[in-house]
C-alpha cells in the first residue's frame, strides 16, 4: 500500500514539476481589428392604418388596406411581403357630435431598395395614408459577414504579432489565449427616420413640397467592426 502510494505521488510530482505556470511563460498579446461596411437589403417599414371621418364618411381599415395592395402593385412591390405586425392594439375615441371608436391596424413591409422605400413613401402620400416609418434595416447575409470579420481580425492579429517579435529576433508559438474583445457593433441606420411620419403629413409644419426631399433619400452603409485579442507564447 505503502509502495502504491508513493508511486502515485512520484507521477503527481512529475507532472506539476514540469508544467509551467502560464504567467511565467513569455508571450506577446496583440489586438486585431477588422472593419467592413454594407449596404443594408433588408428594410422594414412600419405603416399603420386608421379608420377615420371624411367629409361625415368613414374610411375604413378594408378600404385603405386595398388601397395599400393596390399601390403596392402598382410600384411592383410584392404585397405577400406586407405582414400583420399589430392589429385593433389602440383605440381612438374621436369627438365630432357623439363619441366614435375608431379602430387601427399595423402592418409591417420588407423591402430592399432605398428606391422601394422612396416609391412606397411618395405613393403613401397620395393615398393619405401618413402614419409610416422606416423600423429597422439589416442585411440578408449578415452572419456570414460577421463570420468573415472574425476570421480577418485574428488573421491581423497573428501578422501583427509575427512582425513584432520578427523585430526583437523572436517568433511567435502556440497562442495561449483567444477572446473576442467586443461583440461584433454594427452602427445602424439612423432612426430619426421615424420622422417620416410627420414630415408626411399635410397639417404638420413640413410643407409636402419639403417631403419631396426623400426622393433622393439614401441609406448610409451598415458599418461592422470585430476586435480580437490573442495572447501568443514567444521562443
Amino acid at each position: 500500500m505503502m509502495k502504491k502510494l508513493l508511486f502515485y505521488l512520484f507521477i503527481l510530482s512529475s507532472i506539476f514539476g514540469n508544467t509551467q505556470n502560464i504567467h511565467e511563460i513569455p508571450y506577446i498579446e496583440v489586438n486585431g481589428v477588422s472593419e467592413l461596411e454594407i449596404i443594408p437589403d433588408e428594410i422594414y417599414v412600419s405603416i399603420t392604418l386608421r379608420e377615420r371621418i371624411e367629409n361625415k364618411e368613414r374610411i375604413t381599415l378594408e378600404i385603405q388596406e386595398k388601397n395599400v395592395r393596390e399601390l403596392l402593385k402598382k410600384i411592383n412591390i410584392n404585397a405577400e411581403k406586407l405582414s400583420l405586425e399589430d392589429a385593433n392594439s389602440d383605440q381612438v375615441k374621436l369627438r365630432i357630435k357623439q363619441k366614435e371608436v375608431l379602430s387601427k391596424v399595423t402592418y409591417s413591409l420588407k423591402l430592399s431598395t432605398a428606391k422601394e422605400v422612396n416609391d412606397l413613401f411618395n405613393g403613401l402620400y397620395e393615398i393619405k395614408i401618413y402614419d409610416a416609418y422606416i423600423s429597422k434595416v439589416y442585411h440578408s447575409k449578415m452572419e456570414e459577414f460577421k463570420r468573415d470579420l472574425r476570421i480577418k481580425a485574428i488573421k491581423e492579429a497573428k501578422e501583427k504579432a509575427i512582425y513584432l517579435t520578427n523585430a526583437i529576433g523572436n517568433s511567435i508559438g502556440k497562442p495561449l489565449i483567444i477572446n473576442e474583445s467586443y461583440p461584433i457593433s454594427f452602427d445602424s441606420f439612423n432612426m430619426s427616420n421615424r420622422a417620416f411620419s410627420m414630415d408626411m403629413r399635410p397639417e404638420s409644419e413640413m410643407s409636402s413640397k419639403s417631403y419631396e426631399g426623400h426622393e433622393e433619400m439614401s441609406f448610409k452603409k451598415i458599418k461592422l467592426q470585430s476586435t480580437v485579442y490573442i495572447k501568443y507564447e514567444l521562443k
